[in-house]
């Protein structure tokens, strides 16, 4: 007696696909990160900015608006995909997390000095997060990606 098994689907059509379809989420969740985090920061991040310095210090800086890290625009403009994730300027790092500035702006009447900080931190104000829809998206192009491979 002679057992023959038929198939459909293909193991080696995936292996042989596999990075490629790995790259190509990668490449997503990059992608939809770098708007994500640009998207937490124009939804508004909490807490708000301290009116008795930071917005004292920006008005005497001629900086307008409210919105904490979104000063100059320098870091929203920073945060880019790049071949190896998502890239910004370092000091975003240390607002999503919070600090301890080494020196803190000290406001007098129509200017401010920069002192030794002995106390005070900056809050944590975490915008480096990917909404799940990215994540859902990268996971279900994969998924998409994987199971038209396996099909001979």
């Amino acid at each position: 007696m002679k057992l023959t098994i038929k198939t459909n689907f293909s193991f080696s059509k995936v292996n042989r696909r596999i990075n490629a379809m790995m790259n190509s989420s990668v490449r997503e969740m990059r992608q939809g990160g770098a708007e994500d985090f640009k998207a937490n920061i124009d939804a508004g991040i909490s807490p708000p900015l301290k009116e008795k310095t930071t917005m004292q210090v920006r008005k005497i800086r001629g900086i307008s608006g409210d919105k904490p890290l979104y000063a100059t625009g320098a870091l929203y403009d920073s945060i880019k995909e790049v071949k190896d994730g998502v890239q910004m300027m370092e000091y975003g790092l240390f607002h999503d997390k919070g600090f301890k500035p080494s020196k803190i702006p000290v406001v007098r009447k129509n200017y401010y000095m920069m002192m030794k900080n002995l106390n005070t931190r900056v809050p944590e104000r975490s915008f480096i997060t990917i909404k799940t829809e990215t994540f859902v998206s990268a996971v279900n192009s994969f998924w998409k990606e994987f199971t038209t491979a396996l099909r001979k």
